[in-house]
């Protein structure tokens, strides 16, 4: 239990920093190659979501194979939105599912979900 607060102080300590970051991006957004719309916020976060529900109701085929479809709302996010949103979406899509799917959290699954998102963003 006392894991799952560290957790929670990581996540917010991460939320305030990307926080911070867009809107110094958002002041200097004429010089900036990223583009900050609400659009694009709102489809990876929903692509995002999406992603971790897909992990968690994913088909056991036995006890160490499974079939997910967790990867598609990330390349989708990542062909949409760009690859900063796609590495965002598999992020947080990682994190909700460490979380609440009962699992511990491991950075080597992390960095798949990362990838992703990473070609969605490279295949545009």
């Amino acid at each position: 239990m006392k894991y799952l607060y560290i957790v929670g102080v990581i996540l917010l300590f991460i939320s305030i920093y990307i926080f911070v970051k867009i809107r110094s991006i958002k002041k200097d957004n004429k010089n900036s190659n990223i583009k900050i719309s609400i659009r694009n916020i709102s489809i990876s976060s929903v692509l995002m979501a999406l992603a971790a529900i897909l992990k968690v109701y994913s088909i056991m085929i036995s006890d160490q194979m499974r079939i997910s479809l967790f990867a598609l709302p990330l390349i989708i996010a990542g062909l949409v939105c760009g690859c900063e949103y796609g590495i965002l979406a598999g992020l947080g899509a990682d994190l909700v599912y460490s979380i609440f799917g009962g699992y511990a959290f491991n950075i080597a699954y992390t960095f798949s979900a990362l990838f992703w998102g990473f070609l969605g963003g490279i295949l545009r």
